[in-house]
């Protein structure tokens, strides 16, 4: 009897703390270990479907065992779209543009799963308000509604279940902001020959340059103290000098006419 009450009281939602409308539960599964821990939010409002009127929930899915999951339970089947069960939705993130994706419905046919939970997930802990339309079953039209969802990243710090899709999110974060910076960097690189000749003449800059030349301007004005000692060209030891400041020369300062260097201490 022990027993039977505390999974009781382990299956209930509990409300949590903080200015959010999130509720939590958990589920642990004696047979195979797995414990899933699953937030879950209400949608601000209801919409019409066939014969009645529901209310979506937006629901993420930690688990120990398997895969994160983001879905939303409609309350009501989705129209029928494709022999793979899959449905067109449009989803907007707080005022960005919508995106139209295609998610895959439930046995029941009432629930939409993402296909790539993991970036759904992402999108919801950056975001404070999710707005969401979907084609109900013989209904007339598309309906819509939003979801407040400001605040789950904080509920899935304080679980274990939830700490290596966190990671995982924060790792291709990190990988995606490398490879926006490489890309941009490769794009200053290849502009770079064309606008060096801009860098003393700042009349008729190309727009293609302005922000090399910024960049520049930037950097010189971080890098310079540790090249230029009194307006004279006079470079520190090397290893005191960081990476991105490495390799700059003379020119690079335009100090005109410059007198010989002393010798660095």
């Amino acid at each position: 009897m022990t027993r039977l009450i505390l999974l009781a009281m382990l299956m209930m939602p509990v409300t949590c703390w903080g200015q959010t409308e999130w509720l939590v539960t958990v589920r642990h599964s004696e047979i195979d270990g797995n414990t899933d821990r699953v937030f879950r939010v209400r949608a601000t409002r209801p919409v019409k479907a066939w014969l009645r009127s529901v209310t979506p929930t937006l629901y993420v899915r930690c688990s120990t065992t398997r895969a994160p999951a983001a879905f939303i339970d409609n309350g009501t089947a989705a129209s029928i779209e494709s022999a793979e069960h899959l449905h067109t939705i449009r989803l907007r993130w707080d005022d960005q543009d919508a995106d139209e994706e295609s998610w895959s419905e439930s046995n029941d046919g009432y629930a939409l799963f993402s296909i790539d939970s993991k970036i759904t997930i992402a999108n919801i802990l950056d975001s404070k308000k999710l707005f969401y339309e979907f084609l109900p079953f013989n209904a007339p039209g598309r309906v819509e509604t939003n979801f407040r969802v400001a605040g789950l990243r904080g509920l899935m710090q304080r679980y274990k279940e939830c700490s290596e899709v966190l990671a995982q999110i924060k790792s291709d974060a990190e990988q995606d902001a490398r490879r926006a910076d490489e890309r941009a960097e490769n794009a200053r690189n290849a502009a770079l020959p064309s606008c060096t000749t801009f860098y003393n003449n700042r009349t008729g800059v190309p727009e293609r340059c302005k922000a090399i030349i910024e960049l520049f301007d930037r950097l010189r004005a971080k890098c310079i103290g540790f090249y230029v000692q009194n307006g004279v060209y006079a470079p520190k030891p090397s290893y005191t000098i960081p990476a991105d400041c490495r390799g700059w020369t003379e020119s690079d300062f335009n100090l005109g006419e410059t007198k010989e260097a002393a010798p660095a201490k």
